[in-house]
């Protein structure tokens, strides 16, 4: 199994979770508004890393 595909997606929140923060902090909100949203932002993430990588672990997915 190649995991780069994984390696990538997984890496991305690198870069997509801290501008969500930026952000959010550009827009005026408050500072509790601000935190709910990067966590939820957090939580949506790891939930689609999660089930990327259990499709890519049972080998449904052939994207590389």
């Amino acid at each position: 199994m190649d995991v780069s595909f994984n390696h990538a997606i997984l890496m991305h929140g690198v870069l997509v979770l801290p501008f969500v923060a930026w952000l959010a902090a550009r827009i005026g909100w408050d500072e509790r508004r601000q935190m709910r949203t990067v966590w939820a932002a957090i939580v949506l993430y790891a939930i689609a890393a999660a089930a990327i990588a259990a499709v890519r672990v049972e080998g449904r997915c052939q994207l590389s």
